[in-house]
Order: structure tokens, then sequence, then C-alpha cells
């Protein structure tokens, strides 16, 4: 059985990355607060806390300056602040999380917020 580094309201670093349109690399790490664990399907549901660091890349992973950012994906990025998801335990082994860029544009509705 998978056992998972954290527990109910631990916080941890979650490093999300997206191809842009233009070939570039967006990366984005926040501070994840852990809500629930699902012990069924071995996954947490976590809440994005804090938007804690990010970059922009190029395909040959040269840093961007801040007047070549995209900027509308870097306010979608800020938007996910108090957003949800639900990832697998695995995830607290820092690696980095490749996801489409639909997950950043909201075409696909990878992250939530809790309907309370």
């Amino acid at each position: 059985m998978i056992k998972p580094a954290y527990t109910l309201n631990d916080t941890f670093p979650i490093h999300f990355v997206w191809k842009l349109e233009s070939g570039d690399f967006l990366r984005a790490i926040f501070t994840a607060r852990v809500l629930e664990m699902d012990w069924e399907m071995l996954r947490y549901r976590i809440e994005l806390e804090t938007f804690t660091a990010g970059r922009q890349e190029s395909e040959a992973g040269e840093l961007r300056g801040p007047e070549q950012y995209a900027r509308e994906d870097w306010a979608r990025v800020a938007q996910l602040v108090g957003k949800q998801i639900k990832v697998a335990f695995e995830v607290d082994d820092g690696r980095p999380i490749r996801l489409k860029r639909e997950t950043l544009t909201g075409e696909n509705q990878f992250f939530f917020r809790q309907q309370g």
C-alpha cells in the first residue's frame, strides 16, 4: 500500500508545468494544504493556498524575462490560488506535474472550488 507523506492540514509545495502555445514552458509552484485523504483512491484533495514561485522558459530551457511573459497565462496561474484538486499520494515526491494547457485555460476542469 502506498503511504502518504502528509496528513490532514499539512502543507507542502506542489510544482506544475504547462507547455504554452508559443512552445515556452510555464512553471508554477504553490503551497498546497491537505483537505482530505481518499484512502480508496490513494489520493489527496488539496487546496492551493499560495503561489510561491514561477518562471517561464523557452523549449531549450532559457529563462524568459518579464517582458516576454505570456501575461494572460500568468494571470490564469494567479487565479488558481484557492482552487482545489485531487492528486495521487505520489505527488508528495516533489517532482513537477506536467499538465495540459487546457487545465490552465479552464477548458478542462481539473481545478475546482469546493461548493459549500
